[in-house]
């Protein structure tokens, strides 16, 4: 049993064949390059057993060698994967779990299994391999084109019942030494060629051409923080678990129309953000201010894409869908269409972008390195190796508070002030969501419940006050195109969504004077 810990990059195919050309390689390449073809074929049950537990079985042929490889449940380290890996030479092209070696890697294969394993897909790649030293670590830097294959006969593989998918991908791979070293060397290459940070495995590829579907959103994963966490536990995982929401949702942006993947990824990006500014006390502001400022341009520049959805599905759509017809709202939907496409070009190119690269390696250095301990002695800095607890009711209480004195005159507040405190009430949720375990369900449960039916009412608020700008920009976007009158439909959508608010506003007060009766958990 070993563990892998590897950072995987993708690049195009003329950039590959020209790696070993590069200065930042050959000035630390060791040794000559080693070139093979290899043919691994992936097993699992029929119902996908294996990958439900966070398990992959493949044979791997390497000339007249065949070898046996499991690897069991991966983790991140910023964008370094970190997955429990054995392999074994085997005689067989198919899988016998008895020849796994290490008995709890076996016992976790059949338990998953329970019966008997099928072939599903096959990777053929060349791979290019070169020992690198980097100083403080040895590494092994894998060049892999090739393609992904799948012979079943489904609406994805076609007449001939073949699909395939091209892959173009680096991986650096830590045999010894400090894995902040990955970061640093991948961002030295992104200098000179483009890369993009990916956390698709090769397995991952496989499974989604099999079901023939595209990258699907993902949402924030659960966070387990332990009471005898320290701060600086804590501060790494949480920064973690939001990287990871906002990494998950790259493929879904670039490759799926579903608008949910902008959403989640903007989520994982405000969520990291608010994270900074959480633990502001233990982290030196010019680190917090420089990579605060990087994940703020990058979530407006999702943030076009992100407002045309919101406008298209809450509040011209649902007008629309009641004028089906009127000239003016379908010349107002047909311009909205547009504004979501361009939109949705604006949040791939800013992903694809190199800047989204340098962000997510910047961040995982940071990470890696623990480089919040870069600060002088002071009682701030004594808190990082503190207890979670002692700090967790002080963060929550205060951003509590700082809820609690907006939402106390909430009917008196002017627009900018409800947006405000809709931001407050944002940041107070991310906080719960981070520090949920550390405390009893029920209690936090029940405060969670009212301040997201609060967040819920002031999010309709902020997109029926962000509207009014927004069409007004698409009647200017009319007339300059060539005079079209939208005065009217624009007349219709805020007058239809004014008449809601007025309906909506006792209600938003009864959920405001419902959140102030609240009882914290944490006390």
């Amino acid at each position: 049993m070993s563990h892998e810990i590897e950072l995987k990059l993708t690049l195009d195919a003329a950039d590959a064949r020209r790696l070993g050309r590069l200065d930042p390689v050959r000035a630390r390449v060791v040794g000559r390059p080693r070139t093979r073809r290899l043919v691994s074929t992936y097993f699992d049950t029929p119902d996908q057993r294996l990958r439900a537990a966070g398990l992959a079985i493949r044979v791997r042929r390497v000339g007249r060698l065949r070898l046996l490889c499991v690897k069991g449940q991966q983790t991140s380290l910023g964008g370094v994967l970190v997955r429990r890996e054995w392999e074994g030479r085997t005689t067989s092209d198919v899988p016998s779990i008895l020849e796994i070696a290490d008995p709890e890697l076996r016992l976790a294969v059949e338990r998953a299994a329970r019966g008997p394993l099928s072939p599903l897909f096959t990777t053929v790649m060349s791979r290019t391999s070169r020992e690198l030293d980097l100083g403080e670590a040895k590494v092994v830097m894998d060049v892999d084109t090739g393609v992904v294959v799948t012979g079943a006969a489904d609406a994805a593989a076609g007449e001939n019942g073949r699909a395939e998918t091209a892959v173009c991908e680096l991986e650096l791979e830590l045999r010894e030494g400090d894995p902040a070293t990955l970061f640093d060397f991948a961002r030295e290459l992104a200098t000179v060629v483009d890369l993009r940070l990916s956390t698709d495995t090769k397995a991952a590829r496989g499974f989604r051409l099999l079901e023939g579907g595209l990258p699907t959103p993902v949402k924030a994963a659960p966070l387990d923080l332990a009471r005898g966490d320290s701060v600086e536990d804590a501060l790494a995982r949480v920064v973690q678990t939001c990287l990871d929401q906002a990494l998950a949702n790259q493929l879904p942006v670039l490759l799926n129309d579903d608008p949910e993947g902008v959403h989640q990824m903007r989520v994982g990006l405000r969520r990291l953000r608010s994270a900074l500014t959480l633990f502001r006390s233990v982290i030196p502001d010019e680190q917090r201010a420089r990579l605060a400022d990087e994940v703020r341009r990058l979530t407006t520049e999702l943030g076009r894409s992100r407002d045309a959805d919101v406008q298209a599905a809450e509040i011209v759509g649902p007008v629309a869908a009641r004028m089906e017809g009127d000239e003016a709202f379908v010349h107002l939907a047909a311009l909205l269409r547009d504004e979501r496409e361009a939109g949705r070009a604006a949040a791939r190119s800013a992903v694809a972008a190199p800047p989204f690269t340098a962000l997510v390696l910047d961040l995982s250095a940071w990470m890696a390195r623990r480089e919040w301990r870069a600060q002088p002695v002071s009682e701030a800095s004594a808190q990082l190796f503190r207890p979670i607890t002692e700090l967790a009711c002080a963060l929550l209480a205060r951003r509590h508070r700082k809820v609690v004195r907006r939402a106390r005159r909430f009917s008196d507040l002017p627009i900018a002030a409800r947006h405000e405190l809709r931001k407050d009430v944002k940041k107070l949720r991310y906080a719960c969501e981070f520090f949920r375990s550390l405390y009893p369900r029920r209690k936090l449960q029940a405060y969670v419940k009212r301040l997201s039916s609060l967040q819920d009412a002031l999010g309709y608020l902020n997109d029926v006050a962000v509207a009014e700008e927004y069409v007004a920009h698409l009647v200017a976007v009319a007339e300059r195109e060539g005079g079209h009158d939208l005065q009217y439909a624009a007349g219709v959508v805020l007058g239809w969504h004014a008449h809601a608010l007025a309906v909506e506003e006792p209600r938003i007060e009864r959920r405001v004077a419902a959140f102030l009766r609240a009882c914290p958990f944490w006390g």
